[in-house]
């Protein structure tokens, strides 16, 4: 909606153009060491523990947080226009697990391979996991389109496992996981 309101004030003018950042779901190193962040979350929950028994059939769109800050940049000082949809690219919870498991392997409670669908269903409640969305989410594969923010903004992604393991790192660092 507020996008929508954006468009409508953009198109009663002319002294400004509207660009338009659409991120997937943004990780990479934070520049804080809070725990109340959403991908933060994420990340504790993936390397932590909590997760190692098992992880939904589920498919994320992912980009770095850095990407999205040049993203803005780029989108300031370069000629771009319309709407741009920031994504490295797509993985499920399993191939996220297996990049990580690629670099650390037993030195961190990774998750071990994905649950059945009856028990993501049983337990998916206790981690915000509405029925509906499950219903809506569960084992759909999908890919994002980012070939506008490559053309018009110029933009290449880091990939994926990079930013994870950029994540892991910082976490480290910070206190908020420990490996052994």
């Amino acid at each position: 909606m507020a996008e929508r309101e954006a468009w409508k004030i953009a198109e009663s003018q002319n002294r400004w153009k509207l660009v338009v950042i659409n991120p997937a779901f943004v990780m990479g190193p934070s520049l804080s060491n809070r725990m109340d962040g959403t991908s933060v979350q994420f990340m504790h929950d993936l390397v932590g523990g909590p997760l190692k028994s098992g992880v939904p059939d589920l498919t994320f769109g992912i980009v770095d947080v850095r990407d999205v800050a040049r993203a803005h940049v780029l989108a300031a000082n370069n000629e771009a226009s319309g709407r741009h949809i920031l994504c490295a690219d797509t993985k499920t919870f399993v191939e996220l697990a297996q990049m990580l498991k690629d670099r650390y392997g037993r030195s961190l409670p990774l998750p071990r391979g994905q649950l059945p669908t009856f028990m993501v269903y049983i337990i998916g409640p206790l981690f915000g996991l509405s029925w509906g969305f499950l219903k809506k989410n569960l084992g759909v594969r999908y890919k994002l389109d980012n070939r506008r923010s490559k053309e018009d903004l110029g933009i290449s992604y880091r990939s994926v496992a990079d930013t994870l393991c950029d994540h892991v790192e910082q976490m480290k660092a910070s206190g908020i996981i420990q490996a052994a």
